[in-house]
């Protein structure tokens, strides 16, 4: 099991509509994928699959409801769970809680192979375990400038405060293919010269009418424009997610373990 989680400097990126279609393309590769939403309102992943919001992860926490009932069944397979009030709850929970929740994950059928958690924007990002949980994070910027230094701060962010050291960028919205390698390019030449990192560029969507009417219609792309940019696009980066190389932790009980008793923020003295 390899848990994603996609989040953007800014919002009103795009960063919702990419994720819950990349979704969509992992589920027609065969795989069994968990989208947990940490949104709402009209631009939540479950509206972009026209879908009702659906019961929040917390209350398997507080009322003991099954996991199964609050989960949501979308486009081929895909299914989706609201953790908005869920994660202000994660950090309180007692060591029997605690296992009870695991639990609930680990009979999850079929088992997973990927869990992908919709983070919000920037500084609403506020429970560190959301970050730090998945195996991987996914910084998405635009072309916008305010886009690029937000999404250079977040990355600042979690590097220093949340000892994360691996970061992969996704570009939306670009004009071509060159537009989205200058973005990659500037916010990498950062990153390593002021904070020694090593981004990884995942890819670019390009902007497409295409993907804003299907979010419109609340379909996926790919079911409705096959054949549009941002649908190949879409498909694109769930082939390249499927192909990363796995760094040996992969489990489910993992990912919920760091999800509910996250590192601590390392302590320096003076």
């Amino acid at each position: 099991m390899r848990s994603v989680t996609l989040v953007g400097g800014k919002p009103g990126i795009g960063r919702t509509a990419v994720l819950a279609n990349v979704a969509i393309a992992l589920t027609r590769l065969g795989r069994s994928v968990l989208l947990l939403d940490q949104n709402g309102g009209r631009a939540c992943a479950a509206s972009r699959l026209g879908l009702s919001p659906g019961r929040d992860l917390a209350e398997v926490i507080e009322r003991d409801l099954p996991l199964d009932e609050c989960l949501l069944q979308g486009p081929d397979g895909l299914q989706v769970l609201r953790g908005i009030e869920a994660f202000d709850l994660l950090g309180s929970l007692t060591p029997a809680a605690e296992e009870k929740l695991g639990r609930a994950f680990e009979r999850l059928e079929p088992r997973l192979d990927y869990i992908l958690v919709d983070a919000p924007a920037g500084e609403a990002i506020h429970t560190p375990s959301l970050s730090l949980a998945s195996q991987e994070v996914i910084v998405m910027v635009s072309p916008h400038n305010e886009s690029v230094t937000r999404a250079y701060a977040l990355i600042q962010r979690l590097s220093w405060d949340l000892a994360r050291r691996r970061f992969y960028i996704l570009a939306n919205g670009v004009r071509s293919v060159e537009q989205g390698d200058i973005l990659f390019d500037n916010i990498a030449r950062t990153a390593r010269s002021l904070l020694n990192l090593q981004l990884e560029y995942l890819g670019c969507v390009p902007e497409d009418e295409a993907l804003r009417k299907a979010c419109r219609l609340r379909q996926p792309v790919s079911s409705l424009f096959p054949a549009s940019a941002a649908s190949i696009a879409c498909g694109m980066i769930a082939d390249a997610i499927d192909q990363w190389p796995y760094p040996g932790e992969d489990c489910l009980d993992d990912f919920v373990q760091r999800l509910l008793r996250p590192p601590k923020v390392p302590e320096f003295s003076a």
